[in-house]
């Protein structure tokens, strides 16, 4: 499958996510906001981004969160 690049969008993500994730995610956001999700499958990957001195990676992640 062809891979897509599109970056996560914070007002994409508070109004897609399920509540539950917005909740998991609260702190994360702002960092997440703009970082590149590369999509080979259904749901992206965010491989790495870092919030308070420890790194993370996201998965999965909806396309309704991004835009190209």
């Amino acid at each position: 499958m062809i891979e897509s690049k599109m970056v996560f969008d914070k007002h994409m993500f508070r109004e897609n996510a399920p509540l539950e994730i917005k909740k998991l995610l609260s702190s994360h956001v702002n960092v997440l906001h703009g970082k590149e999700v590369v999509f080979k499958e259904k749901f992206g990957l965010i491989p790495e981004y870092e919030v308070d001195g420890q790194l993370f990676y996201l998965y999965p992640v909806s396309k309704d969160w991004c835009t190209n």
